[in-house]
């Protein structure tokens, strides 16, 4: 069975600071040490609260949400800890995707789960990844400090170890089909350009239908474009007249 994936972007600020990701070169699995926090609760804080701290992806028992685009950075392993460039060569804030699992509470762990391992699955389809190579724990990054996404899957009989065997086994399932890349039509590729280098988009699903909260968002992100410039012109004629 397959999953809905639903992008619905934060805020750019301290949680989202807009900086490329290198690569993807792979992935980190997290949880919530939150039980009972939703995938949209979750949104919420990191939207309005913008703690120096995130993840690109929420999971609970009813959606897969993005909430920062996967090629940029988000802030979900702590810095100066070895581990990630002894494996991987790169910091995991500059080079990995952070994928969180919502559970505890309310939330239906069985359902959740299922939607954690197909997102990975998808994932590793995604960028050509071996589950086993190129998932890890952030426990296995930070043992000092962090137990996920071990604790949590431990509260329901699970392992890491099965979480990547499952992966690999939803991956050779015929519902986790690769994604096609989508191609830029030559007469929209000058507005891609521009939309991406101006912060209107981040440049991402070009061929994809825009919902009304994306078109909201970047009808603003044109808006505040347009002030810039319009103070730029003011203050140069300011300069000229002085």
């Amino acid at each position: 069975m397959g999953y809905k994936i639903t992008y619905d972007y934060i805020r750019k600020g301290n949680a989202r600071p807009g900086d490329a990701l290198r690569g993807p070169l792979f992935a980190v699995a997290h949880d919530t040490g939150n039980p009972g926090s939703t995938a949209r609760e979750n949104r919420t804080y990191f939207d309005t609260q913008q703690p120096s701290a995130s993840a690109h992806v929420f999971i609970d028992d009813k959606e897969i949400l993005v909430i920062i685009p996967l090629n940029e950075k988000a802030w979900h392993v702590q810095y100066d800890k070895p581990k990630d460039n002894q494996l991987f060569g790169d910091d995991a804030n500059d080079a990995a995707i952070g994928v969180e699992l919502c559970w505890g509470g309310a939330i239906n762990f069985r359902e959740a789960y299922k939607r954690y391992v197909w997102f990975f699955a998808w994932l590793c389809k995604k960028y050509k990844w071996d589950p086993l190579k190129k998932i890890v724990s952030h426990k296995t990054l930070d043992p000092e400090r962090r137990s996920d996404p071990d604790n949590a899957l431990s509260q329901y009989g699970k392992t890491f170890a099965q979480l990547l065997n499952d992966v690999k086994k939803e991956m050779e399932a015929a519902d986790v089909p690769k994604e096609k890349p989508q191609v830029i039509s030559p007469f929209a590729q000058d507005a891609h350009k521009w939309v991406t280098e101006n912060g209107i988009s981040d440049g991402s699903r070009p061929q994809d239908a825009v919902t009304r909260q994306e078109a909201w968002y970047m009808l603003q992100k044109v808006h505040e474009h347009t002030i810039r410039e319009v103070q730029k012109l003011l203050d140069a004629a300011k300069e000229e007249n002085t």
